[in-house]
């Protein structure tokens, strides 16, 4: 059974626009990256915010098992390493091409056939670094690897943050967007 929101079904790149204080948010996130209702081989996390930790305790409370292969790349160290998920650390966000090279040799380095899933949190924080034509260069970057791969993958975005136009430049680069609110999860498909 397909656990992602309806209408996100043919979609493998999705911006997730979510405040980082919606819990619907969080379960959107697991939703799309166990597309088919099954975790992936692989996963790969990305993580400016939040501590690794805290990431493995959200994916046991929405997913159960870890994947095979679990990689978090985050900006903040973790005070304890959860069994079964590597822990890489990243200078800070706004290290666009250091981190592109650490995304890209996990996601290049891992077999093709391996279900494998991408999240990258948030492109809000990395703006605070970096300016928007950066950003947009480095996401763009980003999605074409990913639909290279045939891989699921989201970035989230803080809508309250940004202006529309923000937004909307940035949503051009994915498949799909899911806005998510106090009623759930609202799907945008091009």
């Amino acid at each position: 059974m397909d656990r992602r929101p309806a209408g996100l079904e043919d979609v493998s790149t999705a911006l997730v626009l979510a405040s980082p204080m919606e819990p619907n948010g969080e379960a959107v996130c697991f939703e799309h990256l166990t597309a088919g209702g099954e975790p992936p081989a692989k996963a790969l996390t990305v993580l400016f915010t939040d501590r690794p930790e805290h990431r493995a305790e959200q994916w046991r409370r929405h997913v159960g098992e870890f994947p095979e292969t679990f990689v978090v790349l985050a900006s903040q160290r973790p005070t304890t390493t959860p069994d079964g998920v590597e822990v890489e650390l990243v200078d800070r966000p706004g290290d666009i091409t250091g981190i592109g090279v650490a995304i890209t040799e996990h996601l290049t380095s891992w077999p093709p056939a391996d279900r494998t899933a991408f999240c990258l949190d948030s492109i809000t924080a990395q703006l605070q670094y970096v300016e928007p034509g950066a950003a947009y260069q480095f996401l763009r970057t980003l999605t074409s690897h990913l639909a290279d791969r045939n891989l699921v993958g989201h970035v989230h975005m803080n809508p309250a943050v940004h202006d529309r136009e923000t937004i909307e430049t940035f949503r051009t680069l994915f498949d799909g967007a899911i806005e998510v609110g106090e009623d759930g999860p609202t799907v945008t498909v091009d």
